[in-house]
């Protein structure tokens, strides 16, 4: 994939040499943002004795991530060609909360469908590394003196490695009764307890595939609308989760179709012929997607498929950046 988007750059930079100069476009974005939302985990029963086969949720917040990136920007002729990089700051990014349903694995327990276990802790960003490379045709369905709209249906390969710390924090968990079920995490008998060091860590692996459309509107004075939506045919994600008090790692599988959606919304002041100053808006949601687990031990080499469980994996975010184009020609 990286091999990809460094051919993609090297060829939107030499390119101009072998076309004409008035047929080619080439621009280039740096830009800073901010994100928040979160990256969801799951662990499904495969087979529920009850309507919710929910067992496990980890919610892992993203709270005032700040990123800084690049893009690069080429047409020949009506014909484009884009490429974006991003890289998130690392810092603690709000919480990360964990929460457990345990009673579902045993049947009988209709009247104890209740969450278990509770618990949260610091959540702490290592990475968060975007690429992406998109290709269309730019139509021109409207234009006047006054206005003109650009509409530009593109299709694009879209990669993220995401990576998190849940450190410290406090837990509840049921006590169980008769070795039959737990009691709720927020029972009056539950006591608070406290985690010390690294809990969990997790990190997430996304290759999506998108269709969708750009458009823009030019108005009077320079300035400019921008609206999109993306969505994907086809995706793939692969997440490793390590449970450091349990010595336990979970690696989950999970591909999805129609499974991530992407919307945003601009604007754009041209300060000169060659400089303009953007404005972007844009939310993501991916739908919560099943697939195999695997687990093993964190002294163990190879992981072993679960027979019993299914893991999961969601996120939603919005973001907002400010960027400064140069149009190189």
């Amino acid at each position: 994939m990286k091999k990809l988007f460094l051919s993609a750059a090297i060829f939107l930079f030499l390119m101009p040499v072998f076309a004409a100069r008035e047929d080619w476009s080439l621009s280039v974005e740096p830009l800073a943002g901010l994100k928040f939302g979160q990256v969801d985990e799951y662990v499904f029963l495969k087979q529920s004795n009850y309507d919710d086969d929910k067992l496990s949720e980890l919610n892992w917040e993203l709270k005032n991530e700040f990123y800084g990136g690049l893009k690069i920007n080429s047409g020949w002729k009506n014909i484009f060609l884009n490429l974006s990089f991003t890289s998130g700051i690392t810092s603690q990014t709000g919480t990360m909360a964990d929460s457990d349903w345990l009673n579902i694995g045993t049947a009988g327990l209709e009247d104890y469908q209740y969450k278990t276990n509770y618990s949260e802790s610091d959540n702490y960003l290592d990475y968060d590394y975007t690429f992406e490379i998109k290709a269309g045709y730019d139509f021109e369905p409207y234009k006047n003196d006054f206005l003109r709209l650009s509409v530009k249906p593109f299709a694009g390969l879209y990669f993220n490695s995401i990576s998190f710390d849940a450190e410290g924090g406090s837990y509840w968990y049921g006590a169980t009764v008769n070795d039959t079920y737990q009691l709720p995490w927020n029972d009056s008998s539950t006591k608070e307890e406290h985690f010390t060091g690294k809990v969990i860590s997790y990190k997430r692996t996304s290759y999506i595939f998108w269709l969708g459309f750009d458009s823009s509107l030019e108005l009077p004075k320079n300035f400019v609308l921008n609206a999109g939506f993306n969505f994907s045919p086809y995706l793939y994600s692969e997440s490793i989760d390590t449970h450091w008090k349990r010595a336990l790692m979970f690696a989950d599988k999970t591909p999805g179709y129609f499974g991530a959606f992407k919307w945003n919304l601009g604007a754009e002041y041209k300060i000169a012929k060659r400089h303009s100053i953007l404005l972007n808006a844009s939310y993501f949601y991916m739908r919560t997607l099943r697939g195999d687990s695997f687990s093993k031990s964190t002294s163990a080499k190879t992981y072993t498929k679960d027979g019993t469980d299914d893991g999961g994996a969601g996120a939603h975010w919005f973001d907002i950046s400010l960027a400064y184009r140069f149009k190189i020609f």
